[in-house]
This record gives structure tokens, sequence and C-alpha cells, in this order.
């Protein structure tokens, strides 16, 4: 089963005979029946259903978005700029004040604000054009019908999962669903576990008869130092993948276990850091056989 990573994999692709891709297939081994389908919302991927809906390029908004977000942090900078100038010169005519109340102190007091005004409207302009231009709104529009395609393409999706549950003919006892993000209920078929991901964190729990397991969070980067080496650097530093993974135990009578793992994390030779992850860093030398 195939999750928002797999975007580049064929649906069709052969992981060798032990192997079998769940998408709208009902596997049997060893008494169960497993059923799934690949991909999600976050990226479909070759999903048939959503290629058919959205196209091979779906619009995506993320190149716009990230010059707006430059726009607009460079427009709070500037702000924060102006404000500041604008307190000192007030605080300067302040001082140089006799009353308040002289004309010529309202006026002079007018002209600051109006300049603040207008030095302000200034720096809003790269980021007022970005937003207000004609290829911001044509793809605001497009992500925006892309958006309902999406939420179409994730109802077919489970519709057509239980037609396949439906069909295999087997047992709620037997059923065992599979999907990269979790599925409602409704389209399980009475199913007695239902598996998934992609909100990262372990979770087990029973749902109208189902037993709900997010076998996630498989990933879990943590920054070590050396551990004999006094005096070191980021540069000394690698990573360990700190993540877990879960053991479900099935036999005649259904689920004996679940149990949540986590993988190794300890090594002689590394340190661990305290709430610091430094992204980027190669893996640590024990655990290049896994990359």
């Amino acid at each position: 089963m195939y999750g928002n990573w797999e975007d580049s994999l064929d649906y069709d692709l052969s992981f060798g005979t032990s192997a079998r891709h769940l998408h709208m297939n009902a596997v049997e081994h060893e008494g169960f029946v497993f059923v799934g389908y690949s991909g999600c919302p976050a990226n479909w991927g070759f999903n048939p259903i959503a290629s058919e809906l959205l196209g091979e390029k779906p619009v995506r908004m993320k190149p716009i978005a990230a010059d707006l977000e430059a726009a607009f942090l460079e427009y709070r900078r500037k702000k924060t700029q102006i404000d500041r100038k604008h307190e000192r010169a007030l605080a300067r005519l302040n001082a140089s004040t006799v009353s308040r109340r002289d004309t010529s102190y309202r006026q002079q007091l007018k002209t600051l604000i109006e300049k603040q005004k207008s030095e302000i409207a200034e720096a809003k302009k790269p980021m007022a054009g970005i937003s207000s231009s004609a290829k911001f709104s044509r793809l605001h529009a497009d992500t925006q019908k892309t958006s309902g395609l999406k939420r179409e393409v994730l109802r077919l999706n489970r519709e057509r999962l239980l037609e396949t549950i439906q069909q295999s003919g087997a047992a709620n006892h037997q059923l065992v669903i599979v999907t990269h993000e979790r599925t409602p209920w409704r389209y399980l078929g009475h199913a007695s576990l239902h598996m998934f991901g992609h909100r990262h964190g372990f979770s087990d729990h029973i749902y109208k008869g189902t037993r709900y397991l997010n076998v996630s969070v498989l990933d879990d980067p943590i920054t070590a130092r050396p551990r004999n080496k006094r005096r070191w650097s980021y540069e000394d530093c690698r990573n360990i993948n700190g993540g877990n993974y879960v053991i479900v135990e099935m036999g005649c009578s259904g689920i004996e276990a679940v149990k949540s793992v986590a993988v190794q994390r300890e090594y002689e030779e590394w340190a661990p850091l305290k709430n610091r992850f430094v992204e980027g860093l190669e893996c640590i030398p024990e655990e290049k056989i896994y990359v």
C-alpha cells in the first residue's frame, strides 16, 4: 500500500512473489483477507481515480506561496523599522513642544502620522502586487477547484474500497483493511482490523467492533555527538533513526498481540543531544546499511 511519499511508484510494479500491492485487491493469507487502497489527499501519486479526475499535473501553489511569504516577511521587517522611526520622531516632537494643544504641534503630528501611513503603504506594495496578480488569482481559483476534486477522489476511492470488500466475500473476523490515512468506519465493511498511518503517533483503540491501529512514525531522527570526543562541533555530529515500528501477532482467534517497538537509539560511540536536532546531517556509520 502506497502513501504520499511513494508518488513515483507504478501501481503494477512487482516487489517479488512474497509481496502484493493491496490497491483495490483482496489478498487472502493464513485465513485473513487483506484489502486496501493507495494514496491520500496529501499526494495521490499514480492512483487511477486521481489520474482520471486530476490529470497528471495537479495545480501547486507552493512557488508563488513562497514568494508571497517572503514578501510578507520583508513587509513586516520594513514596518517594524517604520514604526520605530515614527516613535523616535514623535518622542523628539513631544520633547520640543511646550503645549500639545498648539496648532503647530497638531499640524506636525498630523504630518508624522500621514508619513508613517504612506511609508507602510509603500512597503505593502510588493506583497499586494503578488496577491493581486492575474497569475495568483488564476492559481488560487485552480487550487480551489483542485481541492474539490481531491475530496471527490477520496470519496470515490473509499467507495471503491467498500465495493472490493463486499465482492471479496470475506467474513468480518477475517477482514484486515490497510490504507495510508485513517478511513471512516462506514467504508470498512465491519472489518475486525483497520491499520493506517499518515498522522504520526501510535494508537490502538476499538470503535464499533473494528480495531483501529495507527502504525505510523517509522522515522524520528535524533542528532548525536561523538561520545568520546571532549571538544566537538556540529560537523562531528550525525543523525540516528530513533523511530519505531509495530508488531501485530495474529492467530486463528484474530489479533493476539500488538506491540509498538522503538528502533535502537543507543550506540556505544554516540551520545544523543537533548532537545536538539540538526537537519541534513549524515546518519551514523552503524545505520548506513538502512540508507
